[in-house]
């Protein structure tokens, strides 16, 4: 029997104003994929993050999420662009990735589990000396782990990454996306960044969303592709090692 996606966006359009930010998109998710979403800035990938998860709804189209999937709770763990918190804001580490259980039916049959758990994530990240701290006193790449175990306490079963490179340091980015590799043996994973070049090393393939979506049914990416996709690129140095980036396009995001 032909698998079902865990989530199919289908002919979804959707606009802030009069022209369409996304025109037409459609894109089926199943279990352990890993699918790079990049394209310009202006050119929907948040948008159609914001769709996915519920957070807004399309003109046109629609969203369906498999029928053993849970229905009031989308089975969504998010890791959002992440820099730091308000230092005077209360919250501690361990509070922040509990936090994360709250956004579905919550999977633990008590507080003391749930506890256990979010010690488990911390520690797997390496930060469980952390886990009282005040989370604003965090930087930016401890942030992020924190921000990650919140996104997997509830154990999702497709993962949204926004930008994820962005305030990851250079010592723990490659066992980040290592410790992502590892997680898309049990779930489904969307990586939305600009950066082609970090990310094609370790998605399964790509989407291009620039207004409208092109899936390519790989992780390698020549200049023409994307140039036929149109999404117009620029490549930049980062001390020694060029970057091939998506350059601005005009439009809302």
């Amino acid at each position: 029997m032909m698998e079902k996606p865990l989530i199919h966006i289908n002919h979804v359009t959707f606009s802030w104003d009069v022209e369409p930010v996304l025109e037409d998109v459609d894109l089926k998710i199943y279990d352990r994929d890993f699918i790079g979403i990049i394209g310009p800035n202006g050119g929907g990938k948040t948008t159609l993050v914001k769709i996915i998860m519920g957070l807004i709804q399309p003109l046109k189209g629609k969203v369906y999420f498999r029928e053993d999937l849970p229905r009031l709770k989308r089975p969504i763990g998010y890791l959002p662009q992440v820099k730091t918190l308000d230092k005077q804001f209360p919250i501690t580490v361990i509070d922040v990735v509990r936090s994360g259980s709250l956004m579905r039916h919550n999977p633990f049959s008590s507080a003391s589990e749930e506890k256990e758990r979010a010690l488990e994530l911390l520690g797997e990240m390496g930060i469980g000396h952390l886990r009282k701290r005040a989370a604003g006193e965090l930087s930016g790449g401890q942030m992020q782990r924190v921000f990650l175990c919140r996104a997997l306490i509830s154990d999702p079963r497709v993962l949204i990454l926004d930008e994820p490179g962005t305030f990851v340091d250079n010592r723990f980015e490659g066992e980040f996306f290592e410790r992502l590799k590892a997680l898309n043996e049990k779930m489904a994973i969307l990586l939305v960044s600009h950066d082609v070049g970090t990310i094609t090393s370790f998605v399964k393939t790509i989407a291009c969303v620039n207004r409208k979506l092109h899936y390519h049914h790989s992780a390698v990416l020549t200049p023409e592709d994307l140039k036929a996709y149109n999404c117009p690129i620029q490549v930049i140095s980062h001390g020694d090692i060029p970057h091939t980036i998506l350059e601005k396009h005009n439009g809302h995001a």
